[in-house]
């Protein structure tokens, strides 16, 4: 089955396979509502916001809310996480300690106010139990978000985890697990984590060569949207191997090496400022970088956002020509093999 190239949110076309901008509150250098003004100004394809921080440290914040309601109405379409991820690392979900903690009914409120133009629903991170029950309680949730966020003009889609222990092996068990969900719910897209599916790249390049075939068997092309894939050289792996679309956090916390996609520290963009000016396609972006009164994050976000631009839209040419091998040569050392593995 041929992959599809673009996908359409409400009146915003995205072309795949794309690289979306995430915000978060934690351990990034770029501030939410920060990243919010600067997708404003510079109009990336797609970026991401975490509903537990629009819940949790912005719902006083006006300007805030509001900020993110024109970015909605922008040219940039607009992802809503369920927030997971914010909450579980500030420990602060629901409990019977903590009945203030972030739970299912926060997160529909803020997808309701905010209206995304695509939402992922609120998942369970550490599901029990075997493929079948694991796939009737994604289900189960899925369906109570849809019940929940209402009037909804917006799609929801499923975010699938793997059980901590299943009989079989990964190989047999993700695309398995996947495509139950996915032939029930008919989504959009389906997401699941980049960090459980395998150890090492090679196994999860070999993950998601198997999900994209089991997906493939169901009849009708579901795109494949990776969590807390920010890694350049991960994505080229991971679009090569079938996946559609990739969020991740390394753009505000590293620099990235405009010549070959490989990540350094954020002080390390004096590195690569003055060397790679020239390759900057945005005017836009190229006039705050060099603007002394910038300050250094700007800087180095607006550098970033080029790169992973530029990065994403290769990607798109080369998988759109049938250039594979070609795309898959920029992964260090193994790239061939990868490649080889792929025409199994």
């Amino acid at each position: 089955m041929g992959r599809i190239s673009m996908i359409q949110l409400r009146s915003k076309k995205l072309k795949l396979p794309c690289f979306i901008f995430s915000l978060s509150s934690y351990e990034t250098q770029v501030r939410p509502e920060d990243g919010v003004e600067l997708f404003q100004l510079l109009g990336p394809a797609a970026g991401l916001i975490s509903a537990y921080d629009a819940w949790k440290y912005y719902k006083e914040d006006k300007n805030f809310l509001k900020n993110i309601n024109k970015l909605r109405h922008s040219s940039c379409a607009l992802f809503l996480d369920s927030g997971n991820y914010e909450a579980c690392r500030e420990k602060d979900h629901y409990s019977a300690e903590n009945k203030d903690g972030w739970r299912s009914d926060n997160f529909r409120q803020v997808a309701n106010i905010i209206s995304p133009d695509i939402a992922f629903s609120f998942d369970e991170t550490a599901p029990e139990g075997d493929i079948d029950e694991v796939t009737e309680r994604i289900i189960l949730n899925f369906r109570e978000d849809e019940n929940a966020i209402r009037p909804r003009d917006f799609p929801l889609c499923p975010i699938v985890h793997l059980p901590g222990k299943y009989e079989g092996t990964l190989a047999e068990c993700a695309p398995r697990l996947i495509a139950k969900v996915t032939s029930e719910l008919n989504p959009v897209m389906v997401a699941i984590p980049e960090r459980e599916l395998g150890d090492g790249l090679i196994e999860r390049f070999k993950s998601v060569r198997d999900i994209r075939r089991a997906l493939n068997e169901l009849g009708k092309y579901y795109p494949i949207h990776l969590l807390g894939t920010g890694n350049p050289i991960s994505m080229i792996a991971f679009a090569a191997a079938g996946a559609d679309s990739f969020d991740g956090l390394e753009w505000c916390r590293t620099v990235a090496d405009y010549n070959n996609g490989h990540m350094f520290h954020f002080q390390h963009f004096d590195c690569f400022n003055e060397q790679y000016l020239s390759r900057i396609q945005s005017p836009e972006i190229r006039k705050i970088i060099t603007d002394p009164g910038a300050s250094y994050v700007a800087r180095v976000a607006c550098y970033n956002l080029d790169f992973f631009n530029d990065w994403s839209k290769t990607m798109q040419d080369m998988i759109a020509t049938d250039q594979i091998e070609h795309l898959l040569k920029n992964v260090p050392n193994i790239g061939n093999m990868l490649f080889e593995e792929l025409m199994k």
